[in-house]
């Protein structure tokens, strides 16, 4: 996959992974999570800069970076504990629409994440839209 392997290296730039967003960290993991590629040094690239602009993530994004992670089974533990983190002590979830939280949560699940804040914090937003 030449296209690929162009991007990849592209994007582990330092330069350019630096200049990376939370949208364009979401939309290269959801790429690669449809097509079903695992990159390990790509996806730690990325969950490193995506930790500098966590405070960017709309729920979108994170519902988006946990879905793929978890359809990979990518082993990013150090961007999935921050992650977890950020959605409990921030209000960010609170702007979170039914199908992405039905994108996190299942994500959630895969990764096994079963931290009783966010579990919560989530139930909370659901029941808040009924």
């Amino acid at each position: 996959r030449p296209l690929l392997q162009a991007i990849r290296w592209r994007i582990l730039d330092p330069a350019v992974l630096r200049g990376c967003q939370a949208t364009d960290i979401a939309q290269v993991l959801m790429g690669h999570a449809r097509l079903d590629v695992r990159d390990n040094s790509l996806f730690d690239g990325l969950a490193y800069q995506a930790l500098s602009v966590l405070h960017q993530f709309q729920p979108q994004h994170l519902a988006e970076v946990v879905w793929a992670l978890a359809r990979l089974q990518a082993p990013t533990p150090h961007l999935v504990q921050p992650l977890t983190e950020h959605m409990v002590h921030s209000r960010v979830l609170w702007r979170a629409r039914p199908p992405t939280l039905a994108m996190l949560t299942w994500g959630l699940a895969k990764l096994d994440v079963r931290d009783p804040r966010l579990l919560q914090k989530i139930a909370s937003v659901v029941i808040r839209d009924t």
